[in-house]
């Protein structure tokens, strides 16, 4: 995920881990519909991809910046070696992190917060692979569940409130079960935001995890 424009800055980070082997691949941006992104590194003319070329335990920074409004959109790494990736973003209103790339995966558990009294509400991005399609997400705690719809190719953002608007503060877990997704939540106090990571979970449906934390003394 990143932003660039207006008061929005972004800059995509690659390293290489390997001590012996260099790391050859493009990253794609897109937008948040899933169509191409031209984005404009390190002040250059404005394009949808970038080639990169890493020596062995090498690194590069990638500034990103657009011309207009602000604009948001995430990107895609594909290497020959693996790489290590983050996004270091910042927002006048919520300050600056270090954003890691996104496992994909057909499972997920991510913590889930919602403070009233303290301002603190959770956010979950999701991003969809090629193929689309609505996908299963629970709050284990009180043990609701929705559907999302999640286009091919796209990404979703929603705050807890907007996916569960019934439930008020609530401290548990939100479990997503779809298909060659990745994800990422964002913990939100007042101003301020840290990511949280995400966890691998066993495909089952998140209807019968919820009963089942439900089941538990």
């Amino acid at each position: 995920y990143l932003g660039a424009g207006e008061q929005l800055s972004s800059t995509l980070i690659l390293a290489n881990p390997s001590a012996k082997l260099a790391a050859a691949g493009k990253v794609d941006f897109f937008s948040p519909d899933g169509k191409p992104l031209e984005l404009s590194i390190g002040g250059a003319a404005a394009k949808d991809s970038l080639e990169f070329n890493l020596p062995p335990l090498g690194s590069a920074e990638f500034p990103v910046t657009v011309s207009g409004p602000a604009t948001t959109g995430r990107a895609r790494i594909e290497a020959d070696q693996p790489v290590a990736a983050t996004v270091r973003f910042s927002s006048p209103s919520l300050g600056t992190a270090n954003l890691p790339e996104s496992l994909v995966t057909d499972a997920f558990a991510m913590p889930a917060i919602r403070d009233r009294a303290r301002g603190i509400s959770t956010a979950v991005f999701v991003i969809n692979g090629e193929t689309g399609g609505v996908y299963e997400l629970t709050l284990t705690a009180p043990g609701d569940q929705t559907d999302v719809t999640v286009p091919p190719n796209s990404q979703m953002i929603r705050y807890v409130e907007e996916l569960f608007p019934d439930v008020e503060d609530v401290q548990g877990a939100l479990l997503l079960d779809g298909a060659s997704l990745a994800a990422f939540t964002v913990l939100k106090t007042g101003s301020e935001f840290t990511v949280m990571p995400v966890m691998r979970a066993p495909r089952v449906s998140g209807a019968q995890q919820a009963q089942a934390a439900r089941a538990e003394p």
